[in-house]
């Protein structure tokens, strides 16, 4: 049986780290908590996580602009959405699911509408197809098809999503809603 190291004594370490090799069931190397030493390649997070002599940044964040599993919202024309500042914006999405006014909207399927900025054109309308299986009754195996239509636009420096009256009007358009929009800032 090995003989037990002494790791540290009244919170000052007492051991050279070489000497955790010879203690049983210790895999790897243990480093001190508040140095700053590379072990293995990776840097601990004294300066910052470096891998392979390169520093890792967390250069984006996610942020939820707008979230309601329940009503979710149509995007007609009166309902704009204001998603930030645009030049900080480089994705959005949008989850949109089945609305039925019945509180059963839970059972339905999302789908999502991914939007890279600046690559994304503003000012244009897009057409978003939706489809979706209702599931519980024979009518129901036929997809029900719909559209979104829906726009990006840079107003005031701020990017905003703006909808149509179509979107609230149309019989299919207004069986799904807008339940929840993400959006990937730059740090």
């Amino acid at each position: 049986m090995p003989d037990i190291v002494q790791l540290k004594e009244n919170g000052v370490v007492k051991y050279m780290k070489t000497h955790a090799d010879a203690i049983d069931g210790v895999e790897g190397k243990l480093v001190k908590a508040v140095g700053n030493e590379t072990v293995l390649g990776t840097k601990n997070f004294q300066d910052g996580v470096q891998i392979g002599g390169k520093v890792v940044t967390a250069d984006r964040i996610w942020r939820t602009a707008y979230e309601n599993w329940g009503e979710g919202f149509y995007c007609a024309a009166s309902e704009n959405r204001d998603l930030g500042e645009f030049s900080k914006i480089s994705q959005v999405i949008l989850l949109i699911g089945r609305y039925t006014g019945a509180g059963n909207d839970e059972r339905y399927a999302y789908s999502e509408h991914s939007f890279n900025f600046p690559q994304t054109r503003l000012g244009t309308f897009f057409y978003q197809p939706l489809i979706s299986y209702d599931g519980g009754s024979a009518a129901s195996s036929i997809p029900e098809v719909a559209l979104k239509k829906i726009k990006f636009a840079n107003v005031s420096g701020r990017l905003m999503l703006q909808g149509d009256d179509y979107n609230s009007t149309n019989s299919r358009s207004k069986g799904y809603t807008v339940k929840a929009v993400y959006v990937l800032e730059k740090a």
